[in-house]
């Protein structure tokens, strides 16, 4: 199982979901990154690399959990590389990329990322559709808008939380209810 944390944050925000994910059993692997700065050409290319990777030394399909924006990415890779990715599950995800279902969109665009309208982006939202998701959300989230996640093309499973978008990869009832859906 892959972990893909959230945008502005590395591994180490990860490390309280990845430690349970491992405690309950699951062989877990970090992004292995560095900080997410978003769906870069580079940065994807890169990600897609480590799912392929993973699933051919584990000789399976690669799970993954994505947080906030890495969920968006995770999913983009699944709709890419379906042969080598299995369970996606997110949380807090802006799954519809509108730029206005986050806080940190402007933060976002002025680090340089991805344009949300561009045709690239467009592309990458297409081919995500086609992956098959278990999008956690919470409506009192706070940094994303809950829509953005309950509300995705494709084939998706929405399941609400109470938790803030912080507290979404520390909760224990958000964190068991993370592990269940990746062992569905």
């Amino acid at each position: 199982m892959l972990v893909v944390p959230g945008f502005g944050t590395s591994d180490a925000a990860t490390v309280v979901l990845r430690d349970y994910l491992t405690a309950s059993g699951f062989d877990v692997h970090t992004w292995n990154l560095g900080i997410n700065r978003g769906p870069r050409a580079d940065v994807m290319r890169r990600l897609s690399l480590r799912v392929r990777a993973l699933a051919r030394r584990t000789r399976q399909r690669v799970r993954i959990v994505g947080w906030s924006l890495g969920g968006l990415m995770a999913r983009v890779v699944a709709g890419r590389l379906p042969r080598q990715v299995g369970r996606i599950v997110t949380l807090g995800s802006p799954l519809t990329a509108d730029p206005d279902s986050s806080h940190l969109s402007r933060l976002y665009d002025w680090l340089g990322g991805t344009p949300l309208q561009t045709r690239t982006m467009k592309d990458m939202l297409r081919d995500g559709a086609r992956a098959p998701v278990t999008s956690i959300f919470s409506r009192s989230d706070g940094v994303v808008a809950w829509e953005a996640s309950a509300d995705a093309p494709g084939p998706c499973r929405y399941l609400e939380v109470d938790a803030s978008h912080l507290s979404l990869i520390i909760d224990p009832q958000v964190l068991d209810l993370v592990a269940r859906e990746v062992a569905r």
